[in-house]
């Protein structure tokens, strides 16, 4: 499997629309995922991006595409990369992911993210979680 990111310059072609995804094709950057499996054709998995909470301290995002979901492989491999590139420049890492996202949840987990706290977000029940290490970036 290979993945990697495509930086997009503005939100047409980026393969989610969310709010922050374009509010980061506006005023930070915006990747999309790309993933192969095997032989297979190149997809757009979703988009990746950090958005800095606080100086040294980032929130990682990975949305998925929501024309097609990928597999659990491709949202670990895609997380992990993401990950292992911004971890190294931020000196506290956080995610945030909706409560009833047991998949990305899960990913996370074997990254090294732990629970902090459950909060609202825009209505819906999300889970903070910062990375402490001990997970599965390499």
């Amino acid at each position: 499997m290979r993945i990697w990111f495509e930086r997009i310059d503005g939100i047409g072609a980026s393969c989610v629309k969310s709010p922050g995804a374009r509010w980061h094709a506006l005023h930070g950057w915006l990747y999309n995922v790309l993933a192969q499996e095997g032989s297979g054709p190149v997809r757009k998995a979703g988009v990746f991006y950090v958005s800095q909470v606080l100086a040294g301290c980032g929130m990682v995002h990975f949305e998925a595409n929501p024309k097609r979901a990928p597999s659990a492989a491709v949202t670990l491999a895609a997380m992990r990369k993401g990950v292992r590139i911004c971890a190294e420049q931020l000196d506290e890492t956080f995610a945030c992911i909706e409560r009833g996202n047991g998949r990305l949840l899960k990913v996370a987990g074997r990254l090294g993210f732990d629970p902090v706290c459950a909060l609202k977000v825009e209505g819906a029940d999300c889970v903070l979680l910062k990375l402490f290490g001990g997970g599965v970036l390499y």
